[in-house]
């Protein structure tokens, strides 16, 4: 079970790899590229989708990032790892949990039960029954 420093570990994790995106000097041209070509957007999320679906020279970010940065802790590089084998799908909500959701992947019809990493009530109108996508990562036993 994930406990609360390791939820606030993976979420000081994700904001270096955004903060990463955004100094390093072989990245940054191509995501200053990038935000150029999708137009105004949320940074936020366009940190998320860049982080996650862009590749340079055959290598994804995750793993420029662990090549790039020096000192990187043997539990980001855990997280880093974990953020690597993710999946993006859609889900059909099954149940609204106290601090996640139980998700059916509606793709390879498996359930997951999940938690989230960021407060609940970000998700006040989602219920059973309806459909959100979204990407999900093993991170230990959770």
């Amino acid at each position: 079970m994930l406990i609360l420093e390791d939820l606030k570990e993976i979420n000081d994790v994700i904001k270096e790899l955004a903060v990463f995106i955004q100094n390093d000097e072989i990245v940054k041209p191509d995501f200053e590229e990038y935000l150029k070509t999708i137009g105004n957007t949320n940074l936020q999320s366009a940190c998320f989708t860049y982080i996650f679906e862009r590749n340079l020279n055959n290598k994804s970010i995750l793993t420029l990032y662990l090549e790039n940065t020096k000192k990187v802790s043997a539990s980001s590089k855990k997280i880093i790892k974990a953020l690597m084998k993710s999946v993006s799908s859609i889900f059909e909500v099954k149940k609204v949990l106290q601090n996640g959701f139980e998700l059916n992947n509606i793709i390879n019809e498996k359930t997951y039960s999940v938690l989230s990493l960021v407060k609940m009530t970000s998700f006040r109108g989602i219920g059973s029954g309806q459909y959100v996508v979204a990407r999900i990562f093993k991170f230990e036993d959770a």
